[in-house]
């Protein structure tokens, strides 16, 4: 047996029959018949029965959106297939060359700009990357929160955090609006944080509209998740030796004033985003004079005050003052912020209260409670005589 040099090859030995074979193929079909053969189940999963896959493929096409893993497991229950374990990524290779339907009517997609500053503000979170929330702590999960102003692309808040909850939105919302105004329109995902109850109330006080995207429908949030790639290729791919949330947010401060909301932008004819937001600045409107920005999330509830001068809130107890007793209060408080409470009483503000001390309670002194027209005893209640008993004398 002789030797080759074979190119692109690591054999350097070639049996005879081999050679023949190629010898009697070549004189049959010329060049084309050394070709190597396709597979005639090429694109088909071998390991699947076809009349599985039948059942797949007819399940999918009923319900484009539905999981492979849950149309398995749903074939599995309905006693079509023997067994729920089917190859999932096989499944999905052998779909992505089939023409699916489009579950539903999709939107017409065109491009579109809002032509004032603070006309509309997108907001979307990005899996950020894993690092110590502290120094010397383990590693884990990070996530950015930003909003971006439509018309001139500026972020007008952003932050990595610790977790994916509303509490940090709050803090990215409130100070946008504490720095740059309040937007017309506020366009965000359908996600948990987005659709809470505390972001409606915050957005009707300052006559934000609260608007949804349309779900399965990202293109409509094609500016923010633009910014993210961003984030991705020209931040995190730059950074070193971070070593605590804390100095990653510091970076990525430095990055957003220094370089993305200063440098020119594509999307807006190569025009900085903070210069293009200052230039469209007609818009732009302050929080109204009755709404503080501490106060922007604060719910409301109405509360009896017992008679040892206590309300409870969010199961918390916390002490009002003492003229306060057998009066129905309106208490204002903000469910991520509850050391403290706002009080009213006929629209009037009592000020704050905070949760009680029962130690130091112990040890203060009784005054006597003095009652005149303005301010007459409470009336006797079946629901204040447990409270009552706790009343010090």
């Amino acid at each position: 047996m002789l030797a080759y040099r074979i190119p692109e090859s690591g054999r350097h030995r070639i049996g005879k029959g081999t050679i023949l074979e190629w010898l009697t193929r070549y004189k049959r079909n010329g060049f084309e018949g050394l070709l190597p053969k396709g597979r005639n189940d090429k694109g088909k999963p071998r390991k699947i029965a076809a009349a599985v896959l039948e059942k797949v493929v007819k399940a999918k096409q009923a319900n484009p959106r539905r999981a492979v893993s849950l149309i398995c497991r749903d074939l599995y229950r309905q006693g079509d297939i023997e067994t729920p374990a089917l190859p999932v990524s096989t499944l999905y290779r052998y779909l992505a060359t089939l023409p699916m339907r489009q579950s539903g009517d999709r939107k017409e997609q065109k491009r579109y700009e809002c032509r004032f500053a603070n006309e509309m503000w997108q907001s979307d979170v990005m899996h950020g990357p894993y690092l110590p929330h502290q120094e010397g702590e383990k590693a884990r999960k990070t996530y950015l929160f930003a909003i971006l102003d439509d018309a001139s692309r500026l972020i007008v808040g952003a932050g990595f955090h610790p977790t994916e909850k509303l509490l940090h939105l709050k803090q990215v919302f409130r100070h946008a609006v504490q720095t740059y105004g309040v937007p017309s329109k506020f366009y965000v995902d359908n996600g948990k944080i987005f659709k809470a109850h505390e972001m409606e109330i915050a957005c009707a006080k300052i006559g934000t509209s609260l608007i949804y995207a349309t779900p399965y429908y990202p293109e409509g949030k094609g500016k923010i998740e633009r910014f993210f790639r961003s984030v991705r290729d020209c931040f995190l791919t730059g950074i070193r030796n971070v070593k605590s949330l804390a100095a990653l947010n510091q970076a990525f401060r430095t990055w957003l004033v220094d370089d993305y909301n200063q440098k020119p932008h594509n999307g807006i004819d190569q025009e900085a985003p903070l210069n293009r937001y200052l230039r469209l600045d007609a818009t732009i409107r302050r929080l109204p004079k009755d709404v503080h920005v501490e106060e922007l999330f604060y719910q409301s509830v109405k509360r009896l005050v017992g008679k040892d001068a206590t309300f409870r809130v969010n199961n918390t107890l916390y002490e009002a003052p003492e003229h306060l007793i057998g009066r129905t209060i309106d208490v204002f408080f903000d469910s991520d912020q509850m050391e403290r409470v706002s009080i009213a009483y006929e629209g009037k503000s009592e000020g704050c209260c905070k949760p009680v001390d029962f130690l130091a309670n112990a040890h203060i002194k009784r005054k006597p409670m003095t009652y005149n027209s303005t301010n007459p005893p409470p009336k006797d209640s079946k629901e204040d005589d447990d409270a009552a008993c706790h009343v010090l004398t």
